[in-house]
């Protein structure tokens, strides 16, 4: 500016950047109480561009009347080494910002790391998490790409932890989105935008409170979004985009440590069951009753599978049934109910004809319409949401089915299914070797009967008590109402009966 130009747009406090008017106010104010002052402030040039310079002033005192008559100071440009500063900075702000990231990261993952719980893995990232990023409410939310259902393993929302039921991924939702397409969900709601919701929602945690600020990113592993974190604020603008950074950098350590963690309890599982399996060939092995045997198998499954129904069935491929030598529902053991047709029971067609293993976790509404109308066996009043059904397999053929089933949803997963295909192997065998020893003994009995009638008429020679010594050996071998001896007389075409009951 020139003098006369700088004078008319009113001088310095014409030229003063807007956020340091406050700054040179309170300077004015240091000058006023007779106090130097040196201050860094921005100004902006006629050509429009911002400049910092310094400022050096000392007030001019009138002694006698204690007040201020003038200024002495003066004015330099310190733009260059300002924004070296600045840019310095920004750069030790960026660096710091960057340590505390990877220091955050490295605590997570020293947390995690050897945990083989896979509950004190969850609640170790909780801890972690919560001293870095501000929160109410967190969750870790695991989806199955098999069933399409989310369980939630930890959730915490206003100062409390909620066990929160396995269900269906929701079409539409933020986290479907978040699995589908990898991409964090960053949101951070207005006053109006709370204001303007119907009413509270929330997926899990406490229902009555809306989320203000909202983070959810994915957990990637091996190629597949395997489920999603997410922290939420009932504050207004909690969140930056650093905390979205850091949430993306503690998902793939927490993804890694997740699956390490239900490898590792699967791993365990899978021994339980085999030793389960292995518990049910050694109680089976030597039991040659089918009703004692059948109990024998209820028991030990009781202990790796949960279930409220249980039934065992025997296929007759002469008539196309099947028979239940073994039924319990609801705590009780039901009486031999009818044969039935494969068809008409869940999965046991497809099981017979293809020997594969079918498991279901019905939605209550889903189950309803299942059986609507249906001849139920077992309690009638109630309907079971999830079902698994496996066939016993003996020597190529497939002799019937095994079937574990639950009022509870979403009871069922793919290792409950494989559990009880092993235990069908065994279950068919020993019930084959049941069976076959059954056949025998009751051969046995009937070659002792035949060897007993052959004693005890062999000495007789009198044809009435002939007969009725016969009479009496058959009823305690075969079941009769009526029984009679034909003669036959060749000559005369003609049949007597000795004996006639």
């Amino acid at each position: 500016y020139t003098p006369e130009e700088y004078q008319a747009i009113g001088g310095w406090w014409a030229t003063l950047y807007p956020d340091d008017v406050a700054q040179d106010q309170a300077d004015f104010a240091a000058l006023k109480a007779n106090q130097p002052i040196v201050s860094e402030l921005r100004i902006i040039r006629k050509d429009g561009q911002v400049r910092w310079v310094r400022v050096n002033a000392v007030p001019v005192w009138d002694a006698e009347n204690n007040r201020l008559v003038g200024i002495n100071g003066g004015v330099s440009d310190i733009h260059e080494r300002k924004t070296a500063e600045n840019a310095i900075l920004s750069l030790n702000t960026e660096l710091r910002e960057q340590t505390a990231y990877l220091s955050t990261l490295n605590d997570v993952a020293r947390a995690v790391t050897g945990l083989t719980d896979f509950r004190s893995t969850l609640h170790n990232v909780f801890k972690v998490l919560g001293a870095v990023v501000p929160f109410d409410a967190f969750y870790i939310a695991l989806y199955d790409a098999d069933t399409d259902d989310v369980d939630f393993p930890i959730t915490f929302d206003d100062g409390a932890f909620y066990e929160e039921e396995r269900g269906r991924l929701k079409s539409g939702s933020y986290l479907e989105r978040i699995l589908r397409t990898g991409e964090p969900l960053f949101l951070n709601r207005t006053a109006d935008e709370m204001a303007a919701l119907a009413k509270p929602f929330t997926p899990v945690g406490n229902a009555d409170r809306v989320s203000a600020s909202i983070i959810m990113v994915p957990l990637p592993y091996g190629g597949q979004n395997i489920g999603a974190l997410s922290t939420q604020s009932y504050t207004l603008n909690r969140y930056t985009p650093k905390h979205v950074k850091l949430l993306r950098g503690v998902a793939y350590i927490v993804a890694t440590a997740i699956e390490n963690a239900r490898l590792y309890e699967g791993l365990q599982q899978e021994l339980a069951d085999r030793k389960t399996l292995n518990d049910i060939a050694h109680a089976v092995a030597y039991l040659t009753d089918l009703q004692t045997t059948l109990l024998n198998v209820f028991e030990q499954l009781r202990a790796v599978i949960p279930f409220d129904a249980f039934y065992v069935s025997l296929y007759h491929p002469d008539s196309d049934e099947l028979s239940f030598p073994i039924l319990f529902d609801n705590g009780i053991f039901y009486a031999t109910p009818p044969r039935r047709k494969p068809a008409s029971m869940f999965g046991n067609a497809h099981v017979l004809a293809t020997g594969a293993t079918v498991f279901q976790n019905f939605a209550p509404e889903e189950a309803e319409a299942r059986v609507a109308g249906a001849d139920l066996m077992g309690d009638a009043s109630r309907v079971t949401t999830s079902v698994v059904v496996a066939p016993l397999p003996y020597r190529g053929t497939i002799i019937g089915t095994i079937s574990t089933q639950s009022y509870t949803p979403n009871a069922y997963s793919q290792r409950h299914a494989d559990s009880l295909r092993g235990a069908g192997y065994i279950v068919a065998t020993a019930i084959e070797n049941a069976r076959l020893y059954e056949g025998l003994q009751q051969e046995l009995a009937d070659r002792k009967t035949l060897n007993d009638i052959a004693q005890a008429v062999a000495s007789l020679n009198d044809l009435k008590s002939t007969l009725l010594t016969v009479f009496e050996q058959l009823t305690a071998v075969i079941p009769f109402d009526a029984f009679y001896v034909g003669l036959y007389d060749a000559e005369r075409d003609e049949i007597q009966f000795p004996i006639l009951f």
